[in-house]
């Protein structure tokens, strides 16, 4: 076991139980959004980190100890090296928790300085000297290990660009252009080495981000037809992602491809295509433990359909759910996948639907059933469909709301958790499995933006 130390504004790495063990020194500093030291002016009594690493039967920990005199000293415990770990920090005065904080999923040898941003819970502020490459929204916006990479885009107009953020010491890299511009994007991560990138301009390919060359780096894909235009991209971890539906409103597509994660040296990702249960116009898809489920809306009947497992096609779980017209909605599922809440999206008059849906009993026995009213509905909204919400637009008036689907056990409640510095439209997002949540770009009152906000969300 090897134990760290954590002092006021940094994390040192100082020694290995293993005396055969030959590891440089890692530093995590903990720092504001401005970069500024986030203990000043404040009366904090307490420090806690919690740690978990991705090894078999490992469970969250928690380590804890006094601040005194602006300083503390954490000691966190890590069984290996070779498998990523998460670090969410909580710094304390007597009256409560006042400062929170997270790691991305990373590996302890990956780098020698690692920033932990750390902020009020409930606020949300510009990350200093942070941006992407271009001012641009509706970007295909994936993550891949500790670098989230934003693909195309719209600013003034259809956009080539590509960047990667680093988020263990907040870095931005525009990487190689696209070969042509790619305009509205959706993307998702394949594994911590690859994206599916769907870009509605371009061709669909794969995005290697640790190729040695860019000839090799964005692998063109065939998928099914339409997917270039997809309804929804997700991740399935440990398994690859799953691009589902697109085309045309008048010739629809009626099918879903995944695509598997393969090995880094290789040429290729295997495809699997499926049908779903009929061609529909309007499709919103969420990931569970369970697998993927899709929710298809177009003329006739809402259906809810679960993809297990890539080798099988979907079973169609929920048939003619009575909810009426309600175009681009999302689906939120609870972590097991057996609730779901169907929210936002246009009635037939194009007005905000402000009434949800909520499903439970799946995969067995799903039972669609009136959720509760979401007063704040809106449309361009960011969301990585874990059930978190950010910004969007009504009536021509953009949003700096944050708000989250919460699955209580007396029901779904919506949730305002944060508020944006600067409202805005078709973001940007990504939230770090630690609870710290990134917005980038997006438009707001006056046009395309290029900054990046990070909220900061009590668990």
């Amino acid at each position: 076991m090897l134990r760290r130390a954590l002092f006021a504004s940094s994390v040192f790495f100082v020694a290995a139980c293993d005396p055969r063990a030959s590891v440089p020194d890692i530093e995590y500093v903990v720092i504001d959004a401005n970069g500024d030291s986030p203990l000043a002016g404040r009366s904090l009594t307490t420090a806690r980190a919690f740690f978990v690493q991705d090894v078999p039967g490992a469970v969250p920990d928690v380590v804890e100890m006094p601040i005194v005199d602006g300083s503390f000293d954490l000691v966190v415990p890590i069984d290996s090296f070779s498998v990523p770990m998460q670090v969410r920090l909580e710094l304390a005065s007597e009256s409560g928790v006042e400062l929170v904080g997270g790691t991305p999923s990373y590996y302890p040898s990956q780098a020698q300085t690692v920033g932990v941003i750390v902020g009020e819970p409930g606020t949300c502020d510009p990350v200093s000297g942070l941006t992407i490459g271009n001012a641009r929204g509706s970007s295909g916006v994936s993550v891949n290990g500790t670098f989230v990479l934003i693909s195309g885009g719209v600013g003034t107009e259809s956009r080539v660009d590509v960047d990667a953020i680093d988020l263990l010491g907040f870095r931005q890299y525009h990487l190689v252009d696209g070969e042509a511009a790619l305009g509205v994007t959706k993307a998702a991560a394949i594994d911590a080495n690859t994206s599916l990138v769907l870009p509605a301009d371009a061709t669909t390919y794969v995005h290697r981000v640790y190729a040695a060359s860019n000839s090799v780096a964005r692998p063109t894909i065939t998928l099914h037809d339409g997917a270039n235009t997809a309804d929804a991209v997700v991740t399935v971890p440990d398994v690859g992602a799953v691009a589902i539906g697109g085309g045309p409103d008048a010739a629809p597509s009626n099918a879903l491809s995944w695509v598997l994660s393969a090995p880094i040296d290789s040429a290729t990702n295997e495809v699997r295509t499926y049908p779903l249960h009929a061609a529909e116009p309007d499709r919103s898809a969420a990931t569970a433990a369970n697998g993927v489920w899709v929710l298809s809306r177009g003329a006739g009947a809402t259906t809810l359909e679960q993809a297990t497992d890539a080798s099988t096609a979907p079973i169609l779980r929920l048939d003619g759910i009575s909810d009426g017209v309600r175009r681009g909605g999302l689906l939120v599922a609870n972590a097991a996948g057996t609730d779901f809440l169907i929210v936002g999206g246009v009635d037939g008059a194009d007005a905000p639907r402000t009434d949800t849906l909520a499903i439970s009993g799946c995969p067995a026995a799903c039972a669609a059933a009136a959720g509760p009213a979401w007063s704040t509905s809106r449309l361009g909204v960011a969301t990585d469909g874990s059930g978190y919400i950010a910004g969007g637009q009504l009536g021509g008036v953009t949003s700096n709301l944050v708000e989250r689907v919460r699955f209580g056990a007396t029901g779904f409640v919506i949730e305002t958790v944060a508020q944006l510095g600067t409202a805005r439209r078709e973001a940007g997002f990504v939230r770090l499995p630690t609870g710290s949540i990134y917005v980038f770009g997006g438009f707001d009152a006056t046009g395309p933006r290029n900054d990046v906000e990070i909220c900061f969300v009590a668990l």
